[in-house]
């Protein structure tokens, strides 16, 4: 019994001095084992903001309106402003009945949104404009 104790760890320590073979991975990047890859189930992450949304369209035909009615009293700005004002509702239209409808149930969404705070209120209301 004790000499195969002892070929057993002579044929470990055997192993160890051989070099690993040519297809092993390298040091770089571990490769990840299949039970760590993320579900297929799992949500997707949330869509960036836009930098440029309907709201903040409209905003600026209006800027765009008003500074050349009072300030310049060229009839080209004010006309500018309201085409980009006509754009901005066409937008809001467009992307009304063009987005995926949500879940509802009973006339109530599926899943409410999570309590804000002041500050996500002001970023929010800023990012629908």
């Amino acid at each position: 019994m004790k000499d195969r104790y002892e070929t057993e760890i002579e044929q470990i320590l055997k192993d160890l001095d051989t070099p690993p073979p040519a297809d092993a991975p390298t040091h770089g990047e571990p490769e990840i084992p299949p039970d760590d890859l993320p579900s297929p189930f799992t949500p997707a992450p949330a869509a960036p903001r836009r930098l440029l949304s309907p709201g903040k369209l409209a905003v600026l035909g209006i800027v765009i309106a008003g500074i050349g009615m009072t300030l310049f009293r060229t009839p080209l700005l004010p006309v500018v402003g309201l085409a980009i004002i006509g754009i901005a509702v066409a937008w809001t239209f467009l992307r009304r009945y063009t987005a995926p409808p949500r879940p509802v149930w009973r006339g109530r969404p599926v899943e409410p949104p999570p309590p804000a705070t002041g500050w996500q209120r002001i970023r929010r209301w800023w990012a629908d404009l």
